[in-house]
C-alpha cells in the first residue's frame, strides 16, 4: 500500500463534502456599552440591544472578522467576564462625551464565557448582569446528539440536536439555532409546534443542509435506533437524519475557527472565513511578501504554528502540485477533516480492494483512496471498473454512511464485520474494507 498524498486513477476530484459557509447576522441593533468594562468590572454581563430574532456572536478573537465560535440569544444573562480590551477604560469612560463613548464602543471587545463556550463579544451589546442561576435538575437537561449525516451524506459544520425529558427540543443546523417541542407517540416523535430558528443567512451547501434538517423536524417523525452502532435515525419528508450520542462541540481540534495550541495542531488545514482569498506569506508577518493567494476551502499541510506580529501564524505547504511553503494567519484556518480531503483527492494511502457494482457480479479489484482522521475514522473513495466513484464514511472503525444521491435513488446501505474485515453494501454494490485501510499499517 502506497502512502502520502495520492490521486488514484488520475480522475478529476469530485467534492464529497461541501465547503464551509460563513453565516452573516442581519440587523444588529446598536446599543450603549457597559458602564464598567475593565477586568475589575462586573463579574457577569447580560446581553442588551440585540433584536428578539437575532443573536450576539461569540468570536475566536476580538475582531468582527474572526471566526464565530458560538452565539448568545438576546437578553441572556450570566455571561462570565474574563476581561475586556480596546476602547475606553472605566475612568476614561466616565469623563468621555457621548460621541467619544459611541466611537470607542465599536473598538471594545470583552472575553466572555457562556454555556461552556469562551470567546470575544462586542462590548456595545453587553451590560452589567447577574450570576447564572443554579443548574437545572439533571432530568431536565437535554440529551445531546450530534448529527453526522443527512440522507447518508456527511454534514457541513457541527449540527446537533438535544432532547429534554420535558419535551423541549433544541439544536443547530450548522448555521442557525432552532428550538421546538415534541412528544413520543406510537414509536414516532411528534413535533407539536412550528420550529423556531435564528435568522442567520446561510449560503450554498449549508443553506440546503439547513432546509433538509428543518423539513425533517416537522410533524410526525419516524424514529429508529440501532443498539449495535448507537446510531439514531430520524426520517420524515424524504429526509433521513443520522445522529450519534454526544455533543458536536469540540469533535475537531479546530472547531468553529479556533486555532489549536502548538503541539495540538491538525495534520491538514482548510482555509475558512475569507470571501476571496487568503495570502500565503514568506514570513509570519502581515508585512511579508505574498507568495500565493489561497482560495476558500483550500487544503494545506500543517508545518507548525507560532505567535508573531501580534497574532498567531501557521507555516503551511500547498497541495496543488507546487508544494509552495509559507505562512498564513491562523484565524482563517480550521482542521481539514477526511471528507473534505477525500473530496479533493488528497489521500493518506491508495491501493486496491474487492468490490462489485451490480447484483450477482463477482468481486473485482477496485482502486481506492483513503483519507484518515485517526482511530478508525476515515473516508474511503472506491473507483469501480467503469470509473464510478463511491465514498464510504467510517467512524471509530464502524461504517457510518455512503455518499448516496437522488441520481442513484438514495439506496440503503449497511455493513457487517467479519474479524478485521468490514463488508459494506450500498444498494446492490458490495465493498470489502480491511481494518488496515481505516487504521493504516
Amino acid at each position: 500500500m502506497k502512502t502520502n498524498q495520492h490521486r488514484p486513477g488520475g480522475h478529476p476530484a469530485r467534492r464529497l463534502a461541501p465547503l464551509g459557509c460563513a453565516g452573516v447576522l442581519i440587523g444588529l441593533v446598536v446599543a450603549a456599552p457597559p458602564g464598567r468594562a475593565e477586568a475589575d468590572g462586573p463579574d457577569f454581563f447580560r446581553v442588551t440591544g440585540v433584536a428578539a430574532d437575532d443573536v450576539l456572536n461569540i468570536r475566536a478573537a476580538p475582531d468582527a472578522r474572526a471566526g464565530k465560535v458560538g452565539e448568545i440569544p438576546p437578553g441572556a444573562d450570566g455571561l462570565r467576564n474574563r476581561g475586556c480590551k480596546g476602547g475606553l477604560g472605566f475612568a476614561d469612560w466616565q469623563a468621555a462625551t457621548e460621541a467619544e463613548r459611541e466611537a470607542a464602543a465599536r473598538d471594545r471587545w470583552c472575553r466572555v464565557v457562556f454555556e461552556g463556550v469562551e470567546g470575544w463579544a462586542a462590548a456595545r451589546f453587553l451590560a452589567e448582569g447577574s450570576a447564572p442561576a443554579p443548574a437545572a435538575a439533571e432530568a431536565d437537561d437535554p440529551v445531546p446528539w450530534r448529527l453526522v449525516a443527512v440522507n447518508g451524506a456527511p454534514v457541513e459544520g457541527k449540527p446537533e440536536i438535544g432532547f429534554a425529558r420535558d419535551g423541549a427540543i433544541s439544536g443547530s443546523t450548522g448555521c442557525n439555532r432552532f428550538q421546538a417541542r415534541g412528544r413520543m407517540e406510537d414509536g414516532s416523535l411528534v413535533v407539536e409546534d412550528p420550529v423556531a430558528t435564528t435568522r442567520m443567512a446561510c449560503s450554498g451547501a449549508m443553506d440546503a443542509q439547513e432546509s433538509r434538517i428543518l423539513s425533517a423536524m416537522q410533524g410526525r417523525i419516524a424514529v429508529a435506533f440501532d443498539p449495535l452502532t448507537g446510531r439514531l435515525g430520524l426520517s420524515n419528508a424524504g429526509v433521513t437524519l443520522t445522529l450519534m450520542p454526544g455533543t458536536a462541540q469540540g469533535t475537531e481540534e479546530a472547531a468553529h475557527g479556533f486555532s489549536p495550541a502548538p503541539g495540538e495542531a491538525a495534520e491538514y488545514w482548510s482555509v475558512v472565513g475569507v470571501d476571496s482569498h487568503l495570502n500565503l506569506r514568506a514570513e509570519a508577518s502581515a508585512g511579508a511578501a505574498v507568495l500565493a493567494q489561497l482560495l476558500p476551502g483550500s487544503v494545506l499541510r500543517n508545518a507548525g504554528c507560532r505567535e508573531g506580529d501580534a497574532r498567531r501564524w501557521c507555516e503551511v505547504e500547498t497541495l496543488d502540485g507546487t508544494q509552495t511553503r509559507g505562512w498564513v494567519a491562523a484565524d482563517y484556518l480550521e482542521s481539514a477533516g477526511s471528507a473534505l480531503r477525500a473530496g479533493q483527492d488528497i489521500f493518506d494511502a491508495i491501493g486496491h480492494l474487492p468490490c462489485a457494482q451490480a447484483a450477482g457480479q463477482p468481486t473485482v479489484r477496485c482502486e481506492f483512496g483513503v483519507a484518515r482522521d485517526g482511530g478508525g475514522s476515515a473516508t474511503v473513495v472506491v473507483i469501480g471498473p467503469d470509473a464510478q466513484r463511491r465514498a464510504l464514511f467510517f467512524e471509530n472503525g464502524t461504517f457510518l454512511s455512503a455518499d448516496t444521491s437522488q441520481a442513484d435513488g438514495y439506496p440503503d446501505s449497511s455493513a457487517a464485520r467479519e474479524g478485521d474485515l468490514i463488508r459494506v453494501r450500498v444498494g446492490a454494490e458490495r465493498y470489502e474494507i480491511p481494518d488496515a485501510v481505516l487504521y493504516g499499517g
